[in-house]
């Protein structure tokens, strides 16, 4: 039996390599484009019509809205501040583990804090709307969630390596 050449056999390994590179290339690159949005501006042109707020829902809406927004600007800014002093105690040149475990309490109630007045809020929304109007809304959450859910689960080009 006749030995394989050593240029042959990289020869045919370059080639193989140069033809399958861009067809791997072309199949990622429509995996990756290939999800619609999950919500277009038409779908939340329908949303709000079958909603059908009143004006006094609306004014509900923006009040808590606008209340909000001002309970939470402060602590978005704490939240900001206290992030760049973390930074800057956990890259000196000495760390000083008291003061970064301090910072990381400090963070966990502002957080926190964030966290109860958001969904405090959303309870409020919750409350101006009508069961038929949050069950609206909750059909469309949940269409939503699924549409997320199945874009995070495409097929893989090496699915054996993916489990």
């Amino acid at each position: 039996m006749k030995k394989p050449n050593k240029v042959r056999l990289l020869a045919a390994i370059v080639l193989s390599i140069a033809i399958a590179v861009p067809t791997i290339m072309y199949a990622a690159q429509q995996q990756m484009f290939r999800h619609k949005p999950c919500v277009s501006h038409w779908d939340m042109f329908q949303l709000m019509r079958e909603l059908n707020i009143t004006d006094q829902q609306e004014a509900d809406l923006k009040a808590i809205g606008t209340q909000t927004v001002a309970d939470i600007q402060p602590l978005i800014q704490q939240t900001r501040e206290l992030r760049k002093q973390m930074r800057e105690t956990l890259l000196s040149s000495e760390i000083d583990t008291a003061q970064y475990e301090a910072q990381i309490s400090a963070m966990i109630e502002l957080r926190s804090q964030l966290a109860d007045t958001i969904l405090r809020a959303k309870l409020q929304e919750a409350q101006v709307l009508t069961p038929d109007q949050r069950a609206t809304l909750l059909e469309f959450t949940n269409q939503l969630e699924q549409c997320l859910e199945d874009q995070d689960q495409f097929p893989s080009l090496f699915p054996d390596l993916v489990k």
